[in-house]
């Protein structure tokens, strides 16, 4: 097995001298200090931070939307998890194409394309609980006895007796037995808006109410079996197709956002290509790259909440749709952007079914991608229950932004000098750093009862996001066959952020539920611990085997 400890990665991206010379921008300052900018790779970093500002900001803001347009908490956390899988499975086969078409800034516009168009025709859809707001028919359907004198069908009324909800009717069988002329006769007294009936007539009166107006009358002299079941016969089939039309709404919606999810996140995974590549290309660093991806990742949050507050009437009715339309114009910009980057991928020297097979023979490759896959769901677990925990500890809200933002601050020194930095430790020994972060990050979350001390916790994402992520991609340039590349990289990327963070985000609200927050930060840590054990042990047996097989030669 072919070691790729500390290796380079070929250079399947050859540029030549001349061109090289030309494309660099130097800046002399003084005799000391020269400054040399890779103009080629100047609409690649404003490309990263447009749209990392976008989709990072809306994101941070898109599941109120969502609440804003009708969808229950469960509804959103299921479009979640389908979404995640659904980016694993398409982004990764988005890759395979990409490599075979030798396009991968198509693929990306494409991408960016469908994505902006999906957010912009969000805007458009009807709430989903609309349907329920404007047919209420069973949610404050209330019946009851009346023994007034004179009763009136709008008189307002007095809600001192017992009452029971009518929807919870709709099921029982006498409802199916109701005849059409006892309907007929039900409903020549809810037509009759302003008609009077006295005690002592041929009728008796039992009344329903909806939001303390009557809203139907019964009879004794045409009697059915009781007061609820004659509501809900006269209006079961409304309130049934009312759910109905709801259920299809929310379903229509949950596709729509999932498609979304699925192409924004594409968009990630072929920047992600696009900077490894072209910085392969012009010999630069991948970590520099991605420096402004982040820049833009701290801004878009605030930025586009200051967008939502200015295009908000009032503070009651927050205009969250004002995000999605900043993300449609921002993707717009990074289209022409991302068109003009100088991206040529020749022919593959390689045939795409034999890469497949070289590249999944390799054991090297299958661990790499089990440990993203570990990562990705700690990440996961974190980013979506680590807030909750805060805040049952009592956090100030404030103090949840500042952790957010100290991390991201913290890891920039790092994207500059990223390469350095995984040519010295090496790419196994950063992953190993990276499951040991964790280790350490899970289970000093279970034993912190305040807030101050999640500063030093967040300081190990230094190895275990950023630094991770540059090794990660420089690995998959040294590990993936020539036609593969684009491949390997958008499969890392899902194998963590997609498939990784939907098994940990599940796996975890599993956990939290069933042993609290303690216990499943417990033994999430203890997920890590365990791969770093295994990890380590695979590492030490390859090398003695290789120091062995040297030894003998």
């Amino acid at each position: 097995m072919a070691s790729t400890e500390n290796s380079k990665a070929p250079d399947s991206y050859p540029t030549p001298k001349s061109e090289k010379q030309d494309s660099r921008l130097v800046i002399n300052i003084s005799h000391k200090f020269i400054v040399s900018i890779c103009k080629p790779l100047i609409p690649l970093k404003i490309a990263l931070s447009l749209w990392f500002t976008a989709s990072m900001g809306t994101t941070g803001y898109i599941t109120l939307f969502f609440n804003q347009r009708g969808l229950t908490v469960e509804e959103i956390s299921f479009m979640y998890l389908i979404a995640n899988l659904s980016q694993f499975v398409f982004n990764t086969a988005c890759g395979v194409i990409s490599d075979k078409i030798r396009r991968p800034t198509y693929m990306t516009i494409l991408s960016i394309l469908i994505a902006g168009s999906l957010a912009t025709y969000m805007t458009f859809i009807p709430k989903v609980s609309e349907t329920i707001e404007e047919n209420k028919s069973f949610g404050s359907l209330y019946c009851g006895k009346m023994d007034f004198a004179q009763v009136e069908i709008n008189r307002t009324c007095d809600n001192s007796l017992q009452i029971i909800p009518c929807e919870d009717m709709c099921t029982q069988e006498c409802c199916k037995d109701v005849s059409v002329n006892k309907l007929n006769l039900i409903d020549k007294f809810v037509n009759k808006s302003m008609s009077s009936f006295y005690n002592g007539s041929e009728y008796d009166f039992d009344w329903c109410f909806r939001e303390s107006k009557t809203a139907l009358f019964a009879n004794s002299t045409h009697p059915v079996c009781g007061v609820y079941q004659k509501v809900c016969a006269l209006t079961c089939s409304e309130y049934k197709s009312a759910t109905a039309d709801r259920n299809s709404r929310a379903i229509f919606f949950i596709a729509i956002s999932i498609l979304f999810f699925t192409f924004d996140e594409n968009v990630f995974r072929f920047l992600d290509f696009l900077s490894n590549y072209m910085a392969n290309t012009f010999e630069a660093e991948y970590g520099r790259q991605i420096f402004w991806s982040n820049i833009g990742a701290l801004t878009g949050p605030s930025l586009v909440a200051l967008i939502i507050q200015q295009a908000s009437a009032s503070e009651e009715m927050p205009n969250y749709e004002s995000s999605l339309y900043f993300y449609a114009a921002v993707a717009v910009l990074t289209i022409a952007i991302v068109y003009t980057l100088n991206v040529s991928q020749g022919k593959a020297t390689q045939e795409m079914s034999t890469a497949v097979m070289t590249l999944f023979g390799n054991v090297d490759f299958l661990f790499f991608i089990f440990i993203l896959f570990v990562l990705g769901g700690t990440w996961g677990f974190l980013a979506s229950f680590h807030n909750l925990f805060l805040a049952d500890i009592g956090t100030p809200i404030y103090m949840m932004g500042l952790l957010d933002t100290f991390s991201g601050v913290c890891g920039l020194p790092v994207l500059v000098g990223g390469k350095w930095l995984t040519d010295k430790i090496g790419h196994s020994n950063i992953f190993t750093l990276a499951l040991l972060g964790y280790f350490f990050k899970c289970f000093g979350y279970s034993f912190i009862r305040v807030a101050w001390p999640v500063f030093f916790l967040e300081l190990i994402m230094i190895f275990s996001y950023h630094l991770l992520w540059i090794a990660t991609m420089d690995y998959c340039a040294v590990i993936a066959p020539d036609g593969l590349k684009g491949t390997v990289i958008i499969l890392a990327g899902t194998m963590h952020f997609s498939l990784g963070r939907a098994f940990g985000s599940f796996t975890g609200g599993l956990l939290m539920s069933a042993y609290g927050a303690t216990a499943a930060f417990q033994i999430m840590g203890a997920v890590n611990g365990v791969t770093f054990l295994l990890y380590s042990i695979y590492q030490y047996l390859r090398r003695y085997r290789r120091k062995k097989k040297f030894d003998i030669s």
